[in-house]
């Protein structure tokens, strides 16, 4: 990958997740990865998940059924965690045949996602595109040579976006805790304020990106 490719994307990235109508096709990225993670620890922990909701704004829920307080913690820790941290193990491992199966690993979260949790319009609409798009890039020639490329974007929108999202908790947080969604679950399930968990996911997904800079770095 060129010296300034590694450079510039992150800054158009940027441009683009605040840019209509191309955020409608960047930021829904993090808010799929954002539920589905809710969706998936709760599966691995035995509970039950009945729909994903990707909505227009960017906005999206996950509702799932659990009566055991340690796994609602797990689930509600998980949405800000793993987006930023697969953000992070697709640029740690940007060269290696490892990202090559990240492709394979999207298509199947996305077809999951869509066929059994996703219940709103423009959900289902989106998922089915990115869907698409990801499968044309894994079998079409075309885009064989632009596959490190692809995936570097992807790297950069779940690592600033979730970086933003936390953020703009960390403000709901200050006006109205009880509106601050996973942090104010955790709040109800352990009774730790809000505060303190949108600290630790702001901490955490700071931490990602500096990790993924010093990755950076190393390649210029």
């Amino acid at each position: 990958m060129e010296r300034n490719f590694l450079i510039i994307i992150p800054v158009i990235v940027i441009i683009l997740l605040r840019l209509y109508p191309f955020s409608l096709c960047f930021r829904p990225l993090n808010t799929l990865i954002h539920e589905f993670s809710h969706a998936f620890i709760a599966l691995i922990l035995g509970d039950k998940v009945k729909e994903i909701k990707i909505n227009n704004d960017f906005s999206g829920s996950c509702t799932t059924v659990s009566k055991n307080k340690f796994k609602q913690l797990l689930v509600s820790l998980s949405g800000y965690v793993i987006p930023a941290f697969l953000g992070y193990i697709i640029i740690r491992y940007l060269y290696s045949q490892i990202n090559y199966y990240l492709f394979y690993i999207l298509i199947v979260i996305n077809l999951l996602a869509l066929i059994l949790y996703i219940r709103s319009s423009f959900g289902i609409v989106w998922t089915l595109c990115f869907t698409t798009f990801n499968i044309l890039v894994v079998y079409l020639p075309l885009f064989s040579e632009y596959q490190t490329y692809i995936l570097y974007i992807y790297a950069c929108i779940l690592l600033l976006e979730n970086l933003s999202t936390t953020l703009e908790l960390l403000k709901i947080n200050i006006s109205s805790s009880k509106k601050a969604g996973d942090s104010y679950n955790i709040q109800k399930n352990t009774h730790i304020p809000a505060i303190i968990s949108t600290l630790f996911f702001l901490a955490f997904s700071v931490f990602m990106v500096y990790l993924s800079f010093i990755q950076i770095s190393n390649r210029l």
